[in-house]
Order: C-alpha cells, then structure tokens, then sequence
C-alpha cells in the first residue's frame, strides 16, 4: 500500500502562536494521554502490512474549500472509504447515525462529538471534491475505527462500519476479496484528484450586478464545505468542554503553567521593547 502524507512540513509561527502551542500541548498531556493520531498510526500500519500496492491512503489532506484535514482517505479496486481513526476508550452504542456512551451511571447518553456524523460528513466533503474534478464514483464509505482494546460498542444498525482493533484482519481480508470497481489506471486517476492542483479557470468577462440567486441558496442548503467547517467547530468545543473536568492538583498545576508562561512572554516582550530603544 502507498502512503501520500499530506500533512504540512513546515509551518511559520510567530511568538505568540508558539506560546499558545506550548500551552496545548501542557493541556493534551493532561487531558488527552492518548491521541487520535496514534489511533491512525495502528490503522496505517496494519493495512501497510496486509494490502498490497494496488491500494492509496491519504493521510491528513485538506481538500479545496476546507481548513481541516481528512485523516484518512482509502482508494483501491473496492472503491473509497473515508476512516476517522479514534483512541477513545468506553462502552458505546451506534444506531443509524448517533453514537451513544455508557456514563458511570450505566446509562448511555449521547456521545460528544459525535464520531459518526463526523465521519460521514468527511465523506461527503471528499466526494463533493470529487464531483468538482470531474468525478463521478460510487458512494463514498465511512469507516470509524477505534484503536483501544477497552472499548466496546454495540452495534445497532449504525450508519456507517465499525472496526474495532480485533476486527482489523477481517476488515482488510474483507477488502482484498471484495469485488474491484476501479482498475489500477482509476485508482491513479482518482489519487491525482487529491495531490495535484486544480486546473486554473479560464478568464471569463466579470458578470453585471445579478439578483437570481443559486440552487443552493434558493433551497436553503448549506454547501458542504461550511458545514463540515460548522460540524468540526463545534467537535472541538465540545470535545474541550466534556474533557475539562481536572481535580484540585491538575488545576494547580495548569494554573502554574499558565503564569510561567505569561512570565515568559511578558519578559520576551519587554526584551523587544529594549532593542527597540
């Protein structure tokens, strides 16, 4: 299996974004020991083990119109499949499109954010590229998998597959004996949809001041590009808001950090105000 990354190498930062990047990482590794990205890194290395070089997977690439990256993206012979890697760990329950968690009461109570709809929405944000290249495939697949050995989920008809870590083997034999639809040639194709640039439009004369309106805003829809934009946006403050639940001691421990920090940039500021004068 080929492995494109398309995550950035390089990225400028000035002083205060770096703070508030120190800061985030203080915040992951008290709230968040494990990451998402470790749960892609146990889905990419056994699919590198068990699929061979007729597959693609797109790791981290931001489509046109998006600031977010799609985590994983899987092109082969079966078709593509969007897979939205998570390390969380629980009891939960999938039914058509919500996804449910067993609080410490018992009781399951709607997830936040909700992987499943999450899922599906990266789904469609990539085949709506897609459609924008000039391709028209069959119905692009969601796949949420979790990484943990602890999590457990009961299956009620969701709305899009499920893979837990044990279920990785069957997941990929599944694939290689499914029923190929693209040919080695598409599969290229349809992987050059992703990593080449768009083709620059032709100039065309400005059009004059123009009431009608498009058949998006006449019903109403959102384009996918703004939804998804709203979905993620709001899966951060909600994942932020459930995982702010610290004791007495992380509380003074973070509230340590934060005026070391602001130490450190009032003394970096003041540094630059003496060269200055």
């Amino acid at each position: 299996m080929k492995v494109i990354d398309g995550t950035p190498t390089s990225v400028k930062k000035d002083a205060f974004s770096k703070l508030t990047k120190s800061f985030q990482d203080i915040l992951d590794k008290v709230l968040s020991p494990e990451k998402d990205s470790q749960a892609q890194d146990v889905f990419i290395n056994h699919m590198n083990k068990t699929l061979g070089g007729k597959f693609v997977l797109l790791h981290n690439f931001i489509l046109e119109g998006l600031d977010v990256p799609i985590p994983m993206i899987l092109i082969g012979p079966p078709g593509i499949s969007v897979i939205y890697a998570s390390a969380r760990k629980g009891v939960f329950r999938a039914k058509n499109e919500v996804l449910s968690e067993m609080n410490r009461s018992r009781d399951f109570v709607p997830s936040r954010p909700n992987l499943i709809s999450h899922t599906m929405l990266m789904a469609r944000a990539v085949d709506a590229h897609l459609k924008k290249r000039g391709y028209e495939v069959p119905e692009v697949q969601s796949l949420l998998f979790f990484s943990n050995p602890g999590t457990h989920v009961d299956s009620q008809r969701p709305a899009l597959r499920i893979v837990l870590i044990d279920g990785l083997d069957r997941f990929s034999a599944g694939i290689l004996q499914a029923q190929p639809v693209f040919t080695r040639e598409d599969v290229q194709e349809l992987t050059d949809a992703f990593t080449t640039p768009p083709p620059a439009p032709e100039p065309t004369q400005e059009p004059g001041p123009s009431t009608e309106q498009t058949p998006a805003a006449e019903s109403g829809q959102v384009p996918v590009e703004e939804e998804i934009r709203e979905g993620l946006g709001a899966k951060q403050m909600q994942t932020l808001s459930k995982k702010v639940r610290l004791t007495t001691k992380q509380l003074i421990f973070l509230g340590a950090m934060a005026f070391f920090e602001i130490l450190i940039l009032i003394g970096f500021v003041v540094l630059i105000l003496t060269t200055l004068k």
